[in-house]
């Protein structure tokens, strides 16, 4: 990490994108990103650099092929390393860890009903597809993280919670319950996701490139 990367910086939020989780699984482990975030922290230490950081929000039909696809249990060892070198870093620079933010629960806005298949005119409030959200889920990301109020609808109880090694694994419990509540409620939403996940390793079987 380059010094000038964080000098004059202030106030800084730093999302945790599931494009963070793909590159560590992809490069067979997630070292390699884990020690470019520790330095980061550790640098923004340094130049008392306000750090606020957070796990994105995507939506729970999206959580659930991450589950389908068995990177739940990857998921959740992303947080625990997270939240271990937030306080490590912080213990090591003499200052306080910075927040973390976790808003990929099962929520008010993660679990947005989704539009019917073919419904063209229905448009999501909080969401623009499974992991991009709109500028209403932006702005309640916002005002959780700072404080504000600039959202049309003010910050919501169950949106995003400070993830701690004291709670994280109260959380972590609290979202599998939260998990197997939407599994009961969208049943049918849950099988077409598994057998779109048995067609797509049946495929993967059947290709010269696994054989």
């Amino acid at each position: 990490i380059r010094d000038d990367l964080v000098t004059g910086v202030q106030t800084c939020a730093l999302p945790i994108f599931l494009q963070f989780l793909e590159m560590a699984i992809r490069n067979g482990g997630n070292a390699r990103q884990l020690e470019f975030l520790k330095r980061l922290m550790v640098a923004a230490h340094a130049a008392e650099v306000e750090l606020h950081l957070y796990f994105s929000p995507f939506h729970a039909r999206f959580a659930e092929a991450m589950s389908a696809a068995g990177l739940w249990t990857e998921f959740e060892n992303l947080k625990r390393e997270v939240v271990r070198l937030n306080e490590q870093s912080a213990t090591d620079s003499g200052r306080q860890p910075y927040p973390v933010w976790d808003f990929s629960g099962y929520n008010t806005v993660n679990t947005e009903p989704v539009p019917r298949r073919g419904d063209t005119r229905t448009r999501m409030e909080y969401y623009v597809d499974g992991t991009h959200s709109t500028p209403v889920t932006g702005d309640l990301i916002q005002d959780t993280l700072f404080g504000t109020t600039t959202g049309s609808i003010g910050p919501l109880d169950d949106f995003g919670v400070a993830l701690t090694s004291a709670n994280l694994e109260q959380v972590l419990e609290q979202h599998r319950r939260g998990q197997a509540d939407y599994r009961a409620d969208h049943r049918e939403e849950f099988d077409e996701i598994q057998a779109l996940r048995s067609e797509e390793h049946t495929s993967e079987l059947q290709s010269p490139d696994h054989l």
